[in-house]
């Protein structure tokens, strides 16, 4: 029998996880937004910005991504693969945080109003998050390493596109929530990808 199979999944450590990267990314966040706001440029724009609707109901996704990293996190089944998620987590928001605080970047355009049902989450949303801290978007990068995180847990096959399609719905998420541009999802895009690179997954 491998050790695998015998090891009890480590949901003491996850929680620990779970903590450590949440004080992170609201103190780190909230003090990069705070100095952005000062000194802020606007962000890099495509000429395909121009062509990105606003679908108010894509926060549903948006939001999802703040508890999906969690369950990532307590449903490994291993500390080894427990501990890569993390360390891919809070590589992703040191760098992207470092960029925010070199380079604070803003929305180029103002954001739309919202009118009901989707107001309220809305007005929530923006109290914590500014216009700012766009470059490049961690939502994105974030998404990226939860999907990896998860993936060898749900079945081959219809689920584990499912499972793809939820991870790309909330990429999409944050081009029509009107929370970043293209230039930032394609650099969160990239950091995610060099998170997978750098922290390999263990065997088995």
């Amino acid at each position: 029998m491998t050790r695998l199979a015998v090891e009890p999944a480590p949901w003491r450590r996850a929680l620990v996880w779970v903590a450590l990267i949440g004080i992170v990314f609201v103190g780190g966040y909230r003090a990069t937004n705070a100095a952005a706001a000062a000194h802020a440029v606007p962000g890099p724009l495509l000429p395909l910005d121009a062509t990105i609707p606003f679908w108010a109901w894509t926060l549903i996704p948006y939001l999802s991504l703040n508890l999906l990293v969690p369950v990532a996190c307590l449903l490994q089944p291993t500390r080894a693969r427990l501990d890569r998620l993390a360390l891919r987590l809070m590589a992703a928001i040191a760098l992207c945080l470092l960029v925010f605080w070199c380079w604070p970047t803003a929305l180029a355009s103002p954001r739309p109003e919202v009118g009901m049902p989707w107001a309220p989450l809305y007005v929530a949303l923006r109290a914590f998050d500014g216009p700012h801290n766009l470059v490049p978007s961690l939502h994105v990068a974030v998404a990226m390493i939860v999907w990896a995180g998860l993936r060898r847990q749900v079945p081959a096959g219809a689920w584990r596109w499912a499972w793809s399609g939820v991870c790309g719905l909330i990429v999409v998420s944050t081009l029509t929530t009107g929370q970043h541009h293209l230039v930032d999802v394609l650099a969160g895009l990239g950091v995610g990808l060099a998170m997978l690179a750098i922290v390999r997954d263990p065997p088995g």
